[in-house]
């Protein structure tokens, strides 16, 4: 379990209002697409009222949207920290959940996945994410000419990708340089 505490920020929250005050106060600021359960908004208030808190799978994402929302910096570099320490278990479901809502910037995600691509790129969920998405995932990553076996992966599933998601994902192959991959993969983008 990973503990965290804040132990400033008094003007955001001091502890002359009770949780439900707050839990009010977010519920009329907050996004109602979101559905922040109660005991994470009280996790977040109890955070800036510098108590101890628990980042766990299921609060993180929320934690982590609450401390960009309300920029409470501590949090979110510990959120920020949580999630690349745990990407494999949370970066695809929670790009997948979020990636219809404009409320939460997945920015965060995007780099965890980026950052570990290899990892990722025959994991058929990709396949399931939005173009814009995959478009920033794969401009972050940079195909890498140096490593031929990975770039060959990578091409494989922008196929994939484009048989699924037809002319829009056409954009995803700009800036590809096809020399090295051979004709086999040119004459694939000519049907």
């Amino acid at each position: 379990m990973f503990f965290i505490s804040l132990y400033s920020l008094q003007e955001f929250a001091t502890k002359e209002f009770e949780s439900k005050k707050y839990i009010q106060l977010f519920d009329d600021e907050l996004d109602d697409n979101l559905n922040i359960p109660n005991e994470i908004i009280t996790d977040f208030i109890n955070y800036v009222q510098g108590q101890k808190i628990s980042l766990t799978n299921e609060n993180v994402v929320f934690l982590h949207y609450l401390s960009q929302k309300y920029e409470v910096e501590s949090l979110l570099n510990v959120s920020n920290e949580y999630i690349k320490d745990h990407h494999q278990e949370l970066v695809i479901d929670i790009l997948l959940i979020q990636q219809s809502t404009t409320s939460i910037n997945t920015e965060t995600y995007e780099n965890a996945l980026s950052d570990h691509l290899s990892e990722y790129i025959e994991d058929d969920r990709l396949l399931k994410l939005k173009v814009p998405i995959i478009d920033r995932i794969l401009s972050k990553h940079k195909i890498n000419s140096k490593n031929q076996i990975e770039n060959k992966k990578i091409i494989e599933f922008l196929f994939k990708y484009l048989d699924i998601h037809g002319k829009e994902a056409s954009v995803l192959f700009y800036g590809i340089d096809f020399s090295e991959f051979g004709l086999k993969y040119l004459n694939l983008l000519n049907r």
